[in-house]
């Protein structure tokens, strides 16, 4: 009895992370999401206090990360490179 259980359980666990062709892939991104679920309470439980702390600063840093990109993808453009470089050539033939 048991191995049948066990076998349904990593037939459900592939089916997560692979996936196959009789299943939705609506259903394979449930199962995968249970398992990331499962692993992080189980983790949390083994570890504790400094598991939660560690994805709390991975995620501050991820958030903060973001944000920066967000904000400072305007001073990267094309344009504004190309309207630098201008100014700079105007800057050395005045010179």
């Amino acid at each position: 009895m048991e191995n049948a259980s066990s076998a349904a359980i990593e037939t459900r666990v592939v089916d997560g992370i692979v996936g196959t062709s009789t299943s939705k892939s609506v259903n394979s991104i449930y199962y995968f999401l249970a398992i990331i679920s499962l692993i992080v309470v189980v983790a949390t439980y083994e570890i504790g206090y400094p598991f939660v702390i560690s994805l709390g600063l991975i995620a501050t840093w991820a958030s903060l990360a973001f944000l920066v990109y967000m904000t400072a993808s305007d001073s990267f453009s094309k344009a504004n490179r190309q309207a630098l470089a201008a100014n700079a050539k105007q800057r050395k033939k005045s010179a």
